[in-house]
């Protein structure tokens, strides 16, 4: 027995030794938009997703049952999941489940090594991983000792001190932050450096019901606040901090049914997803149908701080989902006016036994165009307002493919027409900064760029930050508090 013992404990820290060649000497935060998610599709089935590409790729590693009880069949759910900086390493934290172990996969899910037990005397035992820290994950709770290890939990040190159950990590090894609830107070945020040695609070007065998001870069925090059930506090709003959360602004309120939507009731549920890029972010619901339908996923995929919305990707999982067809799902706008949107996509690239035939082009939820077999179509639609397009793929079987990518864009009549007789003023004009507009009270404001499409909106101000913006003419739509809409145009050089 002690021999197979010295065989296991040999055999442990050369997987240990290996991981470490493998993934630190080489591992760097990874670029690519890589996350993933372990949930149920419908009934009790479990899957286990990896998506990239700012979730335009999927790729569905394992289907599970939840109601089987053989220890080998790994059962994680969403909350069980902790990404290591280092690409295709992934943690699985199997919690009040059939193995009570923590597990990590360094071949981005598809087969799993157990690293350390999830509970201990009955307690559940909580995981931290960090954005900067290729290799480290500490681990710990309330009644037993806090570990940190270096090399991806093949070896674990005891510390004097740790976090509390409710603290999230940081951006670099031993920096931790938590929401403590003070009944005189308020909620105060604290901030470690040194895995709490020693602390600072950061903020006192946070709303009760928020969450927080690490950025892309140190400092940047998104704040999630629910306000919670109920018909007349239902709302959510994002805001975005670039100084540990000491100061805020917001980002983009959400509609409430959204964020309602329970995940308990079968119905679906809703999360917000932060990028790796500065200012990338996702928000993401789920849409839990029957076992027939399976289930449909919405990501929306924003960038400049959600001033963009890039496009909005579908996929659509059901107990088929390995025989759907191949999508569409690099659809753009070329141009959009008044005189019709055209939109242009990319052929898929076919498996072996499928046999394209040709594309449904969609506005809304209406089909526009059967069945065509260029990739570009032109609609040519000119009644204005907001519009979104999709396209599917139709192939021999007479199936079409089941996800696709929405790209949005608002027809803009008439935009810049009758400037001079507004005596409405946008300057400075060029402009390279924040600009100003004078003659009226902005309710809304709203920038679009060549194509029609929008991206930036304000409200409540008469002024409009482009100082990120790339040099060219935008088309500005003004929303007065009196009613009228005033439309400019302005150069960003």
């Amino acid at each position: 027995m002690k021999n197979i013992r010295l065989i296991a404990l040999a055999a442990l820290l050369l997987l240990g030794a290996t991981m470490q060649a493998q993934y630190v000497e080489n591992g760097t935060k990874n670029q690519e938009e890589e996350f993933y998610t372990c949930t149920r599709w419908y009934d009790a089935k479990i899957n286990f997703v990896r998506y990239f590409n700012h979730f335009k790729d999927v790729e569905v590693i394992r289907m599970m049952d939840a109601l089987q009880t053989e220890p080998d069949n790994l059962v994680i759910y969403e909350w069980g999941i902790i990404q290591d900086a280092t690409a295709g390493v992934v943690y699985g934290v199997d919690h009040n489940m059939h193995t009570d172990s923590a597990y990590i996969s360094t071949d981005f899910g598809h087969t799993w090594t157990a690293i350390s037990p999830s509970r201990v005397d009955n307690h559940p035992v909580y995981f931290w991983t960090f954005p900067n820290s290729p290799g480290v994950i500490a681990k710990g709770n309330q009644w037993s000792n806090f570990q940190v290890s270096n090399d991806f939990g093949t070896h674990f040190e005891t510390m004097e001190s740790g976090p509390f159950y409710n603290s999230f990590s940081g951006w670099s090894q031993g920096e931790f932050f938590d929401l403590f609830w003070q009944a005189d107070k308020g909620m105060a945020l604290h901030h470690t450096t040194d895995y709490y040695q020693t602390t600072e609070t950061l903020e006192q007065t946070l709303p009760e019901y928020h969450w927080n998001y690490l950025g892309a870069v140190e400092g940047e925090f998104y704040k999630l606040y629910y306000a919670g059930p109920g018909p007349e506090s239902n709302e959510a709003r994002l805001y975005y901090s670039n100084d540990y959360g000491q100061s805020c602004r917001l980002l983009m309120e959400f509609d409430s049914t959204a964020v309602s939507t329970p995940l308990y009731d079968g119905e679906g549920s809703w999360s917000v997803w932060i990028g790796r890029e500065p200012g990338v972010f996702y928000t993401f619901k789920w849409e839990y149908r029957t076992l027939e339908e399976g289930t449909k996923v919405f990501v929306n995929y924003y960038r400049s701080y959600g001033d963009t919305l890039v496009t909005t990707y579908f996929h659509h999982f059901a107990p088929d989902w390995f025989d759907h067809h191949t999508p569409i799902m690099e659809c753009e706008i070329v141009s959009c006016d008044n005189g019709g949107v055209t939109l242009h996509w990319n052929e898929p690239e076919l498996r072996p036994e499928e046999v394209l035939v040709g594309y449904r082009v969609y506005r809304d939820e209406n089909l526009v165009s059967d069945l065509i077999t260029e990739t570009e179509y032109t609609d040519p639609y000119s009644g204005g307002g907001q519009l979104k397009y999709h396209v599917l793929a139709v192939y021999s079987d007479g199936e079409a493919s089941k996800s696709y990518n929405i790209v949005y864009c608002e027809q803009t009549e008439g935009v810049g027409e009758n400037e001079d007789e507004t005596g409405v003023a946008v300057f400075p004009n060029p402009a390279n900064g924040v600009v100003r507009i004078e003659g009226v009270v902005a309710d809304e404001v709203r920038v679009y760029n060549a194509l029609g499409q929008m991206v930036k909106t304000v409200r409540g101000t008469n002024e409009i930050d482009l100082s990120t913006f790339p040099k060219r003419v935008y088309s500005i739509r003004i929303f007065t508090t009196d009613g009228l809409i005033v439309n400019k145009k302005i150069v960003v050089e």
